[in-house]
């Protein structure tokens, strides 16, 4: 089994080694432009929420959360994704592979979380709105970042604990835990807590709004046919179902990207490591990247404000 794993990491370096020039332009070209639109589309989003005062609300604390998780991973992991596709190798030595490994999973961990909280602040406005204001005063909202924060974080660092050390791989070109380093009930336990868990609970929350908002144009659009004028309706303020359709815009084009990663890794996990084709693992980091390009855009189409502020900043106005 070691044998065929090192057979295929010989047979990923030595297809990096042989590309073709243009091959090589093109790759790190797509790259680099997504680098570049992380860095500047979340810059313009952290400047937006700081220049306008009505932009800076207690929901769009976790957008400026996870905006700076993006320009994190454009600053601190694309450059050296990018360096290894121009250079062909790795061009770092191995405590800086571990740096960046374990930055890359803390981040992706971070935006995941991040993502669910927002899922959490738009259920307990819209289907809760009662507790809304008990539950996300700005002290606690900010506690409660933190605190996730906290938690993604301290997820690789248990593997470093554990001497489970990061190391390049040759497809996809990011210092990462091979899964032969991993038991299946530790990968399991990640993949658990992690990964699903946080989607189940935004998955619950987002299906609970779509009912509540459901029921609530059903009473208003019996309320308008009614001929009794003492008919009360309980209403939902419609720049909160904005909003909401917003995140969830950002949490279905996440997913969009965070499923084809998922099922390439579950692919590499059955198969092997390094045993799919390296076209599939370019794939992969370009999903990777460009999950952390695309909110930016998002916020623009859905916001008018966000649009706004991105007109006045690349007007320098």
């Amino acid at each position: 089994m070691m044998a065929d794993v090192q057979d295929n990491f010989n047979r990923l370096q030595q297809e990096l080694k042989d590309r073709s020039l243009s091959t090589t332009i093109v790759e790190s070209g797509i790259l680099t432009i997504i680098m570049l639109v992380t860095l500047l589309g979340n810059v313009l989003v952290c400047r937006a929420v700081y220049q306008t005062p009505r932009l800076r609300t207690i929901t769009n604390y976790s957008v400026v959360v996870l905006a700076f998780t993006d320009i994190s991973m454009a600053v601190f992991v694309l450059p050296l994704i990018l360096s290894a596709f121009i250079l062909g190798g790795k061009p770092f030595s191995h405590v800086v592979c571990q740096f960046q490994a374990y930055l890359a999973i803390a981040l992706v961990y971070t935006s995941i979380f991040t993502v669910t909280f927002m899922s959490v602040n738009r259920y307990f406005k819209i289907v809760k709105s009662h507790l809304y204001r008990k539950v996300f005063t700005r002290r606690k909202t900010l506690l409660m970042l933190c605190v996730i924060v906290i938690i993604a974080w301290l997820g690789p660092l248990n593997s470093l604990l554990q001497r489970k050390y990061f190391q390049l791989h040759p497809g996809k070109l990011v210092c990462i835990y091979t899964y032969t380093q991993l038991s299946q009930a530790y990968f399991t336990t990640l993949t658990a807590f992690y990964i699903m868990l946080p989607y189940c609970i935004t998955i619950f929350c987002y299906c609970s709004i779509y009912i509540k908002v459901r029921s609530h144009n059903k009473r208003i659009a019996n309320a308008a046919l009614s001929t009794t004028n003492n008919t009360t309706t309980t209403t939902i303020n419609r720049k909160d179902i904005n909003i909401t359709k917003t995140l969830f815009a950002i949490f279905l084009v996440f997913s969009l990207y965070m499923v084809q990663i998922a099922v390439i890794d579950i692919m590499e996990n059955v198969n092997g490591d390094y045993k799919l084709p390296r076209q599939v693992y370019v794939l992969y980091i370009i999903m990777c990247m460009s999950a952390s390009a695309v909110n930016p855009f998002i916020y623009g189409i859905f916001s008018p404000a966000f649009r706004s502020e991105y007109m006045k900043s690349i007007c320098l106005k």
